[in-house]
């Protein structure tokens, strides 16, 4: 049996958004979590296995428990203080988006969004992967919920 190939962050840089698109999801998913166990695009929920998940959960419980504290919400503050991100919500979310919103406060994230698509260029004909793309060049952290999929 012969090992996953290994993929770095520039083999995305391989494919149009189209392209990637059309990769079956097992070699996606690869190319999505590059050279370290952990994830640096998500897509969808599906690059996610159980033990991932479980990880997930228990990470967020850790940070919800120390950011009950005035010592813990400042040491969680200044984690990602250096870090923006781009909140895109073309599609309504209202929870999905405070949610989002909040974890980047408790984390130092600052945050820009995006919550009207009328004021995006896609309006006036830009593909949405030439959009994202641009985004991509002005924050760390791109968090969205779009009504196309992927």
């Amino acid at each position: 049996m012969t090992a996953p190939p290994k993929y770095t962050q520039k083999d995305c840089t391989k494919y149009t958004f189209e392209e990637f698109r059309e990769l079956p999801l097992s070699e996606a998913n690869l190319l999505l979590q590059g050279e370290q166990p952990n994830l640096f695009h998500t897509l969808n929920a599906e690059q996610f296995d159980r033990p991932t998940l479980d990880r997930i959960y228990v990470l967020t419980n850790i940070i919800r428990s120390i950011s009950k504290t005035k010592n813990g919400a400042t040491y969680l503050a200044n984690r990602l203080r250096h870090k923006r991100a781009m909140l895109y919500f073309a599609q309504a979310s209202t929870r999905t988006y405070l949610s989002f919103k909040t974890a980047c406060d408790i984390m130092g994230i600052r945050c820009t969004d995006v919550r009207d698509t009328s004021t995006s260029s896609e309006v006036k004909g830009e593909s949405f992967a030439d959009t994202i793309r641009t985004f991509s060049s002005y924050f760390d952290f791109i968090i969205m919920r779009h009504k196309e999929e992927s």
